[in-house]
C-alpha cells in the first residue's frame, strides 16, 4: 500500500478526499461541513476517475533509474 502511495499521484489524492469527508461529516457542522466534505468528494470523485480511466499497461510501475545511468 505505502509503495502505490508513493509511486502516483491518484492514490495520494483519493486518500486526501476520503479523510477530508470523513473529518467534514463526522467532526463540522453547517457551511464547513458541505464545503470539506465537497472537496472530498471531488478529490475521490478524481481519484476513482483516474484508477477507472488507466489501461493494464499503466498499472505496471518501470524500476526506479539510478542517477547516472542514462536511463
Amino acid at each position: 500500500m505505502v509503495r502505490i502511495l508513493r509511486t502516483s499521484w491518484w492514490p495520494r489524492f483519493f486518500v486526501a478526499g476520503a479523510l477530508l469527508m470523513v473529518i467534514g461529516i463526522t467532526a463540522l457542522s453547517g457551511a464547513a461541513e458541505a464545503w470539506v466534505a465537497g472537496v472530498g468528494g471531488v478529490a475521490v470523485f478524481l481519484g476513482i476517475s483516474k484508477l477507472l480511466a488507466m489501461s493494464p499497461d499503466e498499472y505496471r510501475r518501470e524500476p526506479p533509474v539510478p542517477p547516472g545511468s542514462g536511463g
